[in-house]
C-alpha cells in the first residue's frame, strides 16, 4: 500500500508550493496549505479506514495514535512506551 505526502517544491521559496496526500497509489486531496495539516489528514484517513500503517512509519503513527491522541489500546509497544517513559521525565 502507497501511502505519504506529496510536496511540490518551487526552488526559490522555502515552503512547499502544493501539498497533498497519497492513499493506495492515488492523489487523494491536494492544495493542503501545510505539511502539519496534511500529516493529521493523512492519519485521520489511514485511522478512520482501518488502513495498515506503512511499515516505514509505524512507530510514528502509533505514538501519535496512544501517545499524542490517546486512541485505542491502553498497552504499548515497547518501543513507543519507552519513548513516552522518557518524555514524560
Amino acid at each position: 500500500t502507497t501511502v505519504g505526502i506529496l510536496c511540490i517544491d518551487e526552488s526559490l521559496h522555502l515552503k512547499p508550493a502544493s501539498v497533498g496526500i497519497i492513499l493506495e497509489g492515488s492523489v487523494v486531496m491536494d492544495n493542503l496549505p501545510n505539511l502539519p495539516q496534511a500529516f493529521c489528514l493523512l492519519f485521520g484517513l489511514i485511522y478512520t479506514l482501518h488502513l495498515d500503517y506503512p511499515k516505514y512509519m509505524k512507530n510514528t503513527f502509533l505514538f501519535v495514535q496512544h501517545v499524542m491522541l490517546n486512541l485505542g489500546k491502553s498497552e504499548l509497544p515497547p518501543k513507543i512506551q519507552s519513548l513516552k517513559n522518557q518524555l514524560s521525565v
